[in-house]
């Protein structure tokens, strides 16, 4: 549990500065990127605010004093850190590719979405099912 404490901070930061980038990005490229389109600048501000929201929940995690969790609980919180990790790269997709499209349907931004509710979901119930009596109380 303590490595993947240490990912998701590194993970936090790596994508903490992937928003500064692309708030540059927007900054030093708008409004060649959007021609005046407000609708391709709110698609593009979306998916920069997306990034941040998973670089700080990813942060958030850091800090998070884990329950000491065996066998399969483990491996349903190590399945849920997979899914906020996953989100950030998610996010990034959508921002790259996506944004500019100025299509409704971005399938990236989506699963980006729908894998952070999962994964935060996910360890918000972990921490709140009562333990089994074979595993250690928390630390």
């Amino acid at each position: 549990m303590k490595s993947f404490s240490t990912i998701h901070l590194v993970w936090g930061t790596i994508f903490l500065v992937v928003f500064l980038a692309t708030g540059w990005y927007m900054k030093t490229g708008f409004p060649a990127l959007y021609h005046g389109d407000d609708a391709v600048r709110l698609l593009y501000r979306s998916s920069h605010i997306y990034i941040l929201l998973s670089a700080l929940l990813n942060l958030s995690l850091y800090r998070r004093r884990p329950r000491i969790f065996g066998g399969v609980r483990k491996a349903v919180d190590a399945a849920a850190s997979l899914l906020l990790l996953a989100s950030s790269l998610l996010f990034l997709r959508g921002f790259v590719l996506e944004a500019a499209t100025m299509n409704l349907h971005r399938p990236a931004t989506f699963w980006g979405v729908v894998s952070v509710l999962s994964g935060i979901l996910v360890k918000l119930l972990l921490e709140f099912l009562p333990a089994p009596e074979s595993e250690p109380p928390s630390a």
